[in-house]
């Protein structure tokens, strides 16, 4: 049986799609077909609360469209914007990628990381973890600087740089003997 899934970039980034099509194209089972669509209008980057709810507009147009063509939605973007309502307009799963992994971090290990694309991203992520019901304690936030993506195409932080800002803090160290 093959599975429909509908991967939802909710911003106008056609890049930003393409990458998220490389990486989900990546992993994906034999037997699960990927669409990937994002809004014909709306912010290109989600920076702000703002940017978060014109995108969730958009992904809720999508989503009211597409709900008999698809098996699940994935809401390609951290700050899952449109998620509680696109609930209520479908009946299939609607995968938030920003809120399963802070579900499933504290079944793997208790704590995990917010990587921003800039400071005034903190608010914000520290608002959506409330949100989730996540304690303060499971999480820390590092800002990588500056946005990915947009008119100024600033530098981007490697994934390896990225990784070791995250799990750097949670590393234990040995103790001295």
């Amino acid at each position: 049986m093959i599975r429909r899934i509908c991967i939802i970039n909710p911003n106008t980034s056609e890049s930003m799609t393409e990458d998220i099509r490389r990486s989900a194209e990546s992993v994906k089972l034999p037997e699960t077909e990927l669409t990937f669509i994002n809004p014909p209008e709306g912010p290109e980057t989600i920076e702000t609360h703002l940017d978060e709810a014109i995108s969730g507009i958009g992904v809720l147009k999508l989503i009211a469209v597409q709900r008999h063509a698809f098996d699940a939605f994935v809401i390609a973007c951290g700050d899952d914007p449109g998620l509680a309502a696109s609930r209520q307009i479908t009946e299939k799963p609607v995968i938030p990628i920003g809120q399963a992994p802070m579900l499933i971090a504290p079944l793997l290990g208790r704590r995990f990381s917010i990587l921003g694309t800039w400071p005034g991203d903190k608010a914000r992520s520290e608002d959506k973890v409330a949100r989730y019901g996540s304690p303060p304690s499971w999480h820390r936030f590092f800002p990588a600087g500056s946005p990915f993506w947009g008119a100024t195409e600033t530098i981007r932080p490697s994934w390896p740089a990225m990784r070791s800002w995250a799990v750097g803090p949670w590393k234990r160290t040995a103790p001295r003997s």
